[in-house]
């Protein structure tokens, strides 16, 4: 009988723990708590509070602010772009230009100039690619964070300029580019337009550009990775596979110096397996293999510093397998 009682007044006292004294307890706990949770929630929200006033309070030094101002004011002084020659920009562009700028040849009459603007806070990139004299293409990267400067140069840029990225304007003159590459074409033999493949990316439509930059390399990290080739070279490859040799010889004859070499090699290798290529197209190969103009490639190309002469990367034949 004891030791039923003793069981008897443990499960009681078991009963009265869990469903009385413990919900009491932690009811008493959270009462007490509760205003200190609220207190620090409301005193968490101070330093974004704090951090607000700042950021109203902070003042642009004068000197971004003038900066500002000159380059809008410079900007809206410009004529428009559609109406200026390659040479006449340069000359509005020169008293700003650094000697960093560079000049690239990409032959047949085209070239392309990266202008490094030594008092500009917001215009981080100018690209201009030109034929004859002519402005094919501007590209440009402007960051204003109160966006007067983007304006400007849209408005210089005028209503063909078309927005890319998050900061970038793209002014393209359609009927020189064609112009561009019709010249290309007589100059390496014509061949009839070849129908593009699927191309969902814009790869195949980048290789014809003149204005689309492209980078020779087999494990390129331009590409985002050190193990991925270059979107042009899986396009490249995937033609090769295929045999569209009529693609291949399209692109042979593209403005962009990079897709040349690309297509160049590749027609090579199909020759290698036994394609038989027209005199046409061994001529226009000669012609492009020969072509000292500088091209983009990556360090994977074994090549010392840039910038890497097509001649130098033709050369290096075990990149290209």
């Amino acid at each position: 009988m004891k030791t039923r009682a003793k069981k008897s007044w443990a499960w009681r006292f078991r009963f009265v723990w869990l469903f009385g004294l413990w919900p009491m307890i932690h009811w008493a706990i959270g009462a007490q708590t509760a205003p200190h949770y609220q207190a620090s929630s409301r005193n968490y929200q101070t330093p974004s509070a704090h951090h607000q006033a700042s950021s109203k309070q902070y003042q642009e030094p004068e000197s971004v602010s003038n900066k500002r101002k000159e380059w809008v004011e410079r900007l809206d002084s410009f004529p428009p772009v559609k109406t200026l020659t390659a040479a006449e920009l340069d000359a509005y562009l020169a008293p700003y230009t650094a000697p960093t700028s560079k000049l690239i040849d990409m032959g047949f009459g085209g070239r392309i100039k990266y202008y490094w603007l030594q008092d500009s806070l917001f215009i981080r990139r100018f690209r201009v690619v030109a034929f004859e004299n002519r402005i094919v293409a501007i590209d440009v990267e402007v960051f204003d964070d109160q966006g007067e400067v983007n304006k400007a140069m849209a408005r210089f840029l005028g209503p063909q300029a078309k927005k890319i990225d998050i900061d970038g304007l793209l002014y393209r003159d359609p009927e020189v580019t064609a112009r561009f590459n019709e010249t290309v074409m007589d100059a390496l033999g014509f061949v009839e337009e070849a129908a593009l493949t699927p191309d969902p990316d814009k790869t195949l439509a980048g290789l014809l550009d003149p204005v689309k930059e492209v980078t020779i390399g087999y494990i390129c990290s331009f590409c985002g990775t050190v193990i991925d080739p270059t979107p042009e070279r899986l396009t490249i490859n995937e033609l090769v596979a295929g045999r569209q040799t009529a693609i291949l010889r399209r692109i042979l004859r593209s403005a962009n110096p990079e897709a040349r070499l690309y297509a160049d090699k590749a027609l090579r290798k199909l020759q290698a397996m036994g394609e038989i290529l027209p005199a046409i197209d061994l001529q226009a190969m000669a012609v492009v293999e020969a072509l000292d103009v500088p091209v983009n490639a990556c360090f994977c190309m074994g090549l010392d510093s840039p910038p890497f002469s097509a001649r130098n990367v033709l050369r290096v034949e075990s990149c290209w397998d």
